[in-house]
């Protein structure tokens, strides 16, 4: 343990602490912006700036660790200056680069690029705006650390793109999804659907149905401030059904359909491999895209391995438009399908 003080208050705190996670865990705000604690301390933003008062110097919270006897300050001028004068700085930044965007461009290049998004990297899972980026390391080290992915990179003073500028959408990129988690200014987000979604509404020649994975129902209630945990089926459906939807199918279903199909397949695996056949051994589950995208990407010699039952989504997708159709009476191209997922991969999948 270690005996530390903050803004005059003691305290014994563990060893191997940074400055910023010590002065969190006793209820001083110390704002930061790079800093995540699934991350290593990247140390960019400074806007985490605290003093130490026996030198007089201010140091970056995030990538200092506490040592006996440290006296931190989180209060004082000199701190409260350096963190705003820092996040100005990023702010402005974010300015210049999205005025910049648009400053040599007629009238009709700038509306060109507002109607197809021509400033934006993406694929089918995920989408950057290099204009809201001010360059914090987040997306790359989740990338790159996390994911062992490195398909992102943030040259020096340039903002996030694919390794080597290479397209973003011919990239490696496997759909995780993680960078948009990681990124705290919305410059990275799941491509968007929901255009889609509103012109079959509107067009009113479809039939529009949507399954929904099981985790949603507890998420969307969070975001609309349901308490924690509470399941909310009948509200999600009753949404969808206000705003066009026809049917809601779920993906529950489906996964029980999965099981049974990927517990057939493992049987008659097995049962040929007591026979003397030679079979790939042992079987993975093949539910997650992201999973997927990442064998066939980086371990192709374990594709053999892979389940060849579909995900519970393409599932229930294929049942849909197949078998349901033609219980319902109704023309299988005159069926919108959407499935609301948890997943940035699952937008990779449907895609694929």
């Amino acid at each position: 343990m270690v005996n530390i003080y903050i803004n005059g208050q003691h305290y014994v705190a563990p060893e191997g602490l940074s400055v910023l996670d010590a002065c969190r865990r006793y209820g001083y705000h110390v704002p930061a912006l790079c800093y995540h604690p699934r991350l290593k301390p990247l140390g960019r933003c400074k806007v985490c700036v605290v003093e130490l008062e026996d030198s007089g110097n201010l140091c970056i919270s995030c990538s200092t660790q506490i040592e006996e006897g440290m006296k931190i300050r989180t209060d004082t001028p000199r701190v409260i200056s350096k963190a705003t004068q820092a996040m100005r700085g990023l702010k402005e930044k974010q300015t210049e680069r999205m005025t910049r965007v648009v400053a040599d461009k007629t009238e009709f290049d700038r509306l060109c690029q507002w109607a197809d998004g021509s400033e934006l990297h993406k694929n089918a899972a995920v989408t950057i705006d290099p204009t809201l980026c001010v360059e914090c390391g987040r997306c790359e080290e989740a990338c790159s650390r996390l994911q062992d992915m490195h398909i992102l990179e943030i040259p020096n003073g340039q903002p996030v793109r694919a390794t080597g500028g290479v397209a973003f959408d011919t990239s490696a990129c496997i759909g995780c999804g993680q960078c948009s988690t990681f990124c705290p200014t919305g410059a990275i987000n799941a491509t968007s659907h929901i255009d889609k979604i509103y012109d079959a509404i509107a067009a009113g020649d479809k039939t529009i149905v949507a399954q929904t994975a099981p985790s949603i129902r507890v998420a969307l209630g969070e975001e609309c401030g349901v308490p924690a945990g509470e399941i909310t089926t009948g509200k999600m459906v009753a949404a969808l059904r206000a705003i066009g939807f026809k049917h809601v199918f779920d993906t529950n279903y489906s996964a029980d359909l999965t099981i049974l199909e990927e517990g057939t397949e493992l049987i008659g695996r097995l049962s040929k491999k007591w026979a003397g056949e030679e079979v790939a051994m042992p079987m993975f589950t093949s539910c997650c895209p992201a999973w997927i995208n990442s064998v066939e990407q980086d371990f192709p010699e374990f594709i053999p391995n892979l389940s060849s039952c579909k995900s519970p989504m393409m599932m229930l997708g294929r049942i849909v438009k197949q078998y349901w159709a033609e219980k319902a009476g109704i023309d299988r191209s005159k069926i919108f399908q959407v499935a609301i997922m948890p997943c940035t991969a699952k937008k990779m999948e449907i895609e694929r």
